[in-house]
């Protein structure tokens, strides 16, 4: 009679998943933005003169003070500002987050999102 078993060896497997789970929670860090801030709609007024709105529209469109603007030409106005990312009829989930990464990018470090009805 032979000494074999079987029963699986689960080792290499347990190793290899807690090798990847410390990889992911290395990797977690990079993903973080450590320095935006989510603006507090009663800190200031609607229509407050330090907020800049911007409008998000269908095809990743933007609208500043109802004119159609390039996302490189929104760098001077956006530096530092609170930034309010509010969206156009038809316009999707896309295009509110390519207004609010545009925002990012060109300097806005305060994001709200505007809910008007």
């Amino acid at each position: 009679m032979s000494n074999v078993t079987r029963e699986p060896n689960v080792t290499p497997m347990l190793d290899v998943m807690l090798t990847l789970i410390v990889i992911f929670i290395l990797l977690a860090k990079q993903f973080v933005i450590p320095d935006v801030r989510i603006h507090d709609p009663n800190a200031r007024g609607r229509g407050s003169s330090s907020v800049v709105a911007l409008v998000a529209g269908p095809g990743q469109t933007l609208w500043l003070d109802g004119r159609k603007i390039a996302p490189a030409a929104l760098a001077v106005t956006l530096r530092g500002a609170p930034v309010e990312v509010s969206a156009q009829p038809g316009a999707s989930y896309r295009d509110v987050f390519h207004a609010l990464d545009v925002a990012r990018g060109a300097g806005a470090r305060v994001l709200g999102l505007a809910n008007r009805r």
